[in-house]
């Protein structure tokens, strides 16, 4: 029988330890029986989960007995390790401008092994668009031999489009040969810095001063919504703080757009007084400021019409509301889409140029008429045999005479004209009031006004002046 030691050693440039096998290096005695060449030795190694290099140890054997002798008395073994690295991933910075020179940079981290080269996946998320929003990626990053960290670059495209503010999200995916250990996507901003456009409107360009109706300017903004924005403006013109309320005339004036708003407004509302006065503006103007650039650079002017003591009202350019009082008024609309009023007594309102809605309210009215050229008018209270419609011979021509009233040839009930004498129809299913300047000849007719349904309207109701 002969026996002989073994002891197990680390060896090489990476040596195992004695961690490497459960705290002590592996030791012992092998023992050969009469007759028996040849042993096994195990040698037990401990599992573990860190991220290492290979590990060499060497069993070396020593002290034979009862004259044996050591041929080969080394042999080296290799603990492999079996854990992959973790790979980590962040931004920085997490927010750039499309339009500037930093960009988004995606550093990918390994922990543990990092001798070989390696290749890690990842998906692209968030709202930009990988190729339009920024310049094109891939799904994969290379990290070069002894390399620790691999980047991608997110370069934001340049442009003048007026959108949201746009993220690229990049999630580790699975691979082979490591681990994920952000399990989370990473995002980036990508800031727009393409300001939204303002423009701005207003409701009426005149509003009688005693009108129940108010100035309302609209300030849209054209692009980006996703943010709480102020504007700035200034307030100028003839009318000051008595003279309306809502605002404040000055500079330096601010209105806020809410967060995924695409309007703000400001309502000015004209002060009722029974002051005798000229009428008055309000001029309103956008200003520059941070955020924006202005799409309306034209001040928007507001005209308050006296209304005292006065029987005269004559609207602007714009849509304009006139409002008249308990007296004989004479109305005039503009050039826009009016709204007129007489209120009380007989008035006289002339529409005048758009598509203009006409009442007379209680007394004898008369709604003048120009020419078939002047866009649509509604007239919503007229009552035949006492309100009248007076058209000017000048301006509608045909043969029309001035100083009577229109003749029964001249007016038909239905929806053309049967003859050609026939120059104005009433339609009294649509309440449609039409001019035919050749009766039933060639041309067609041409709506001037629309009046209630099923009026009992007749040629009397109609002058020619």
């Amino acid at each position: 029988m002969n026996n002989v030691n073994w002891a197990v050693t680390g060896t090489g440039t990476n040596l195992a330890n004695a961690a490497d096998f459960g705290g002590t290096l592996p030791s012992g005695i092998v023992t050969f029986a009469a007759n028996e060449t040849s042993k096994v030795i195990t040698v037990n190694v401990s599992g573990d989960t860190t991220v290492e290099l290979d590990e060499n140890f060497t069993v070396t054997l020593s002290n034979p007995t009862n004259g044996a002798t050591l041929g080969t008395a080394t042999a080296i073994g290799t603990i492999l390790n079996d854990d992959f690295p973790s790979i980590t991933l962040a931004v920085s910075p997490t927010n750039v401008t499309e339009d500037g020179t930093a960009n988004l940079v995606y550093t990918f981290t390994r922990t543990g092994l990092i001798t070989n080269p390696l290749n890690v996946n990842y998906t692209i998320g968030g709202t930009a668009t990988n190729g339009t929003d920024y310049a094109t990626i891939t799904n994969s990053v290379i990290f070069a031999a002894n390399s620790a960290t691999a980047t991608v670059t997110v370069n934001p495209t340049a442009d003048t489009t007026i959108e949201n503010n746009e993220t690229v999200a990049l999630t580790l995916a699975t691979g082979t040969g490591y681990t994920i250990g952000t399990t989370t996507a990473v995002t980036g901003t990508i800031t727009n810095d393409d300001g939204p456009i303002i423009s701005l409107g207003l409701n009426y360009s005149a509003i009688s001063e005693d009108s129940p109706n108010n100035f309302i300017y609209t300030f849209t903004r054209t692009g980006a919504t996703t943010n709480a924005l102020i504007v700035n403006y200034s307030i100028a013109g003839t009318a000051d703080v008595t003279d309306y309320t809502g605002a404040t005339p000055g500079t330096n004036q601010t209105i806020s757009f809410a967060a995924d708003s695409a309007t703000a407004t400001l309502t000015l509302d004209p002060t009722a007084d029974t002051t005798l006065e000229t009428n008055e503006t309000v001029i309103l103007q956008l200003a520059s400021g941070t955020g924006y650039t202005i799409n309306t650079t034209a001040a928007q002017t507001a005209t308050i019409i006296n209304d005292d003591n006065t029987r005269n009202q004559q609207g602007t350019n714009g849509n304009s509301v006139l409002l008249g009082k308990n007296y004989s008024d004479y109305l005039t609309g503009g050039t826009g889409n009016d709204i007129l009023n007489g209120a009380g007594n007989g008035d006289y309102l002339t529409g005048a140029a758009g598509n203009d809605t006409l009442t007379g309210g209680s007394g004898s009215d008369t709604f003048f008429f120009a020419n078939p050229n002047l866009g649509i008018d509604t007239i919503t209270d007229f009552t035949p045999n006492e309100d009248t419609i007076f058209i000017s011979a000048s301006g509608f021509g045909s043969g029309l005479i001035a100083g009577n009233p229109l003749t029964q040839t001249q007016f038909i009930l239905g929806s053309s004209a049967t003859s050609a004498s026939q120059r104005f129809i009433y339609n009294s299913t649509d309440g449609a009031l039409s001019f035919d300047a050749d009766g039933n000849g060639l041309g067609t007719s041409k709506q001037i006004a629309t009046l209630s349904v099923g009026l009992a309207l007749t040629s009397e109701d109609i002058f020619v002046g």
